[in-house]
C-alpha cells in the first residue's frame, strides 16, 4: 500500500505539472496504440502499460520523476501482470485500462491537469483496490 501511494503522489503530480513534455507524450500514446491492439495478450499489455506510465512521469520535464516511477513500477509490476495473468478472460479489464489511460492523455491534451490527476489517481487506486483485492 506504501508504494501504491508513492505512487499516486509521484503521477498525479507528474500530469498536474504546468509543463509537459510532448516526446514523451508521444512516448505514452505509442504504449496506449499498443494496449488498443485487439487481442492483445495480458504479457504485452502489461509491458505497454509500464512503458505509458514511465512516459507520463517524464512528460512532467521532472528528470527525477520518471527514474523513480521506473523504480516502484519494477517493485509492483508483478502484481498487475498477476492479476492480469489470473483473470480468465482478460478482455473486458484490459479495454478498461486502455479507455482510462486515453481519458488521462485526453485531458492532458486539452489542457485539464486536474482532471488528469484525479483520473490517473482513480486509475491507480481503482486498480490495485478492486483488481487485486478481487477473489
Amino acid at each position: 500500500l506504501d508504494l501504491i501511494e508513492l505512487r499516486l503522489l509521484l503521477e498525479g503530480e507528474a500530469v498536474r505539472a504546468e509543463f509537459h513534455d510532448r516526446g514523451a507524450l508521444d512516448e505514452a500514446r505509442a504504449a496506449l496504440a499498443v494496449m488498443l491492439e485487439p487481442g492483445i495478450e495480458p504479457a504485452a499489455f502489461h509491458d505497454a502499460d509500464v512503458a505509458f506510465h514511465i512516459a507520463l512521469a517524464g512528460a512532467s520535464g521532472n528528470a527525477a520523476f520518471p527514474l523513480v516511477m521506473t523504480v516502484l513500477r519494477d517493485a509492483i509490476a508483478g502484481y498487475l501482470l498477476g492479476a492480469l495473468t489470473a483473470l480468465e478472460d482478460p478482455t473486458a479489464v484490459l479495454a478498461t485500462l486502455a479507455a482510462e489511460h486515453a481519458a488521462i492523455l485526453a485531458a492532458i491534451d486539452g489542457g485539464d491537469s486536474d482532471r488528469a490527476g484525479t483520473l490517473v489517481c482513480s486509475h491507480i487506486w481503482d486498480f490495485y483496490t478492486h483488481e487485486l483485492s478481487a477473489p
